[in-house]
């Protein structure tokens, strides 16, 4: 999950959508090696995860424990301070 959340960072600063735009895995294909491989999935079932917002990260519809552990990640002092730049950029970019 949190591959797929770099590659939706990745593809949410190219393209200079909001961190409250939604990203589906066909949107990420080209971060994926083609538009076949958009079909990553928790290894506990065969559903691909949802579309989901960049502040928000993907979230595994079979595993609470892999949201926590995600969780986690957003929780540490560097990824923190990353979406505070990337929340002000995103303010400054409604602005004009």
């Amino acid at each position: 999950m949190a591959m797929l959340w770099e590659m939706a960072r990745s593809h949410m600063l190219e393209a200079g959508l909001s961190v409250d735009t939604a990203i589906s895995q066909a949107d990420l294909w080209p971060f994926m090696g083609g538009p076949f491989s958009t079909n990553m999935h928790c290894p506990l079932g065969p559903s691909v995860y949802s579309p989901f917002t960049f502040r928000n990260g993907p979230k595994c519809p079979y595993a609470e424990a892999h949201n926590q552990a995600l969780g986690k990640i957003a929780a540490q002092p560097a990824y923190k301070m990353y979406k505070m730049i990337i929340d002000r950029e995103d303010t400054e970019r409604k602005k004009r």
